[in-house]
């Protein structure tokens, strides 16, 4: 017996609905994938900027060896890359499990804490309070990630770091 028109009509529709949602795995798997390569092409441009001869010269050039404080103009210029990266988090092109895996998200969370205050400065000079907002919510996700929620973790996470601000600097300087 010969199945029936319905009957093959239902099957018909079965099979292009099955088409379809293959289709649609096929398709979200490969946005997937050409996330996890935007990602990853981002970071690398990113890690070379941070790596060029002329921002590890703004680096080595930022804190005043005299007046043992940061020079506010060449200090702006590393804080703007810092906030650029932070802003790629922001927006959803890097991830917070590579930043925190990353030399630039290690790097980001030093700068920012050791440079609390030179940000209110440039905040006040500026007139901008939401200048460098996006590495003070890295800063925080960071920290959460490191060390939990906990207010007595997170002072001692800090504690520990302002005990390496001077060797930080030194690194930077390359002194």
């Amino acid at each position: 017996m010969a199945p029936s028109r319905h009957a093959c009509q239902q099957w018909d529709r079965a099979a292009i609905l099955l088409v379809g949602l293959i289709t649609t795995g096929v398709v979200w798997w490969q946005g997937g994938l050409i996330k996890v390569q935007i990602q990853f092409q981002s970071f690398i441009e990113l890690d070379k900027e941070w790596n060029s001869p002329e921002m590890l010269e703004a680096r080595e050039k930022a804190f005043n060896k005299t007046t043992r404080q940061y020079d506010l103009f060449k200090l702006e210029g590393i804080l703007e890359f810092l906030e650029k990266f932070a802003s790629f988090k922001k927006a959803g092109v890097l991830d917070m499990n590579l930043i925190y895996h990353s030399n630039i998200g290690w790097y980001t969370v030093r700068y920012y804490f050791f440079n609390v205050e030179n940000i209110v400065t440039l905040r006040e000079k500026w007139k901008d309070d939401s200048l460098y907002e996006d590495m003070k919510d890295l800063y925080v996700e960071y920290l959460a990630l490191e060390v939990g929620h906990s207010t007595e973790k997170r002072q001692a996470f800090e504690k520990e770091l302002e005990a390496t601000r001077d060797e930080f600097i030194r690194n930077e300087s390359r002194n």
